[in-house]
């Protein structure tokens, strides 16, 4: 989006552009972006988007800035570079701490191919990514990832420290997509988990393959409160460990019983 094509913003464009290069780091985007939505601009013939708002922030920070965290949701996600969610993308993934990736409960997400193209784009570009959260109970049945692609692990996620799947269903299991993620997220250490029983199975086999630094987990979750993270879950992913734990913590949607008690024997 080139200079012409923005909206004209004229108090905060001038004072963005004499303090804009002082910004060393940019807050949750979400937030952000409801911030901007509640904003009411005096004297425009035509309000611009969150989104043109975003971009005309990006241009006047400093190049070194950092962006803490960014939610993406799935169902306005692609690759045209023109789309402005594409455009955002391409400024914050080498700035970028936190990536939350999200499907609409209301809104299924037709398939796994975006779930694909966003790794493939986290691992060509988010080098500076610590954290990153799934949580796509939303997806519909779509593709299957073939073996020879599951098996590419020339880029990964090198810098990743921490991994949170939270309402993941099957799909994501049985269309190859989970080992993919893990094997490119080889260096974390720790994971949480909440409302994913049913891929419990191929979780536990993948977390002892592929993840052989982890020592940290954690069941359940404190925001999520209707999402309910089973006993029986517990227990199995208890024993996806290739060197024991050094930090198991339960929150406050996790349900502990006998499956986790005897985990621990």
């Amino acid at each position: 989006m080139d200079e012409s094509s923005q909206p004209h913003l004229s108090l905060p464009s001038s004072t963005l552009s004499k303090y804009g290069h002082w910004i060393q780091k940019l807050p949750d985007l979400e937030n952000l972006e409801i911030e901007f939505r509640r904003s009411t601009l005096i004297g425009q013939d035509k309000a611009p988007t969150t989104h043109e708002l975003l971009l005309h922030l990006f241009k006047r920070c400093s190049p070194r800035v950092q962006v803490d965290t960014l939610w993406v949701n799935l169902n306005e996600f692609n690759l045209d570079s023109d789309n402005p969610v594409k455009m955002i993308l391409d400024f914050c993934l080498p700035r970028l701490h936190r990536l939350v990736i999200q499907g609409d409960r209301n809104s299924p997400v037709s398939g796994i191919q975006k779930l694909v193209d966003l790794l493939d784009l986290l691992c060509q570009h988010a080098t500076a990514l610590e954290i990153l959260e799934l949580r796509a109970d939303s997806l519909e049945a779509g593709m299957i990832i073939k073996e020879d692609q599951t098996e590419d692990g020339s880029k990964g996620l090198g810098n990743l420290k921490g991994l949170f799947l939270n309402g993941c269903t099957g799909r994501v299991a049985t269309s190859g997509f989970l080992f993919s993620l893990l094997k490119k997220c080889g260096n974390i250490k720790g994971l949480q988990v909440n409302n994913c029983s049913e891929i419990t199975q191929p979780l536990a086999e993948g977390m002892s393959t592929y993840l052989p630094n982890l020592d940290e987990i954690t069941f359940g979750d404190d925001y999520y409160l209707m999402d309910v993270t089973r006993d029986d879950m517990i227990g199995q992913l208890l024993s996806g460990t290739s060197k024991g734990w050094r930090i198991v913590r339960f929150r406050s949607t996790a349900r502990i019983g006998w499956a986790t008690m005897n985990a621990f024997l």
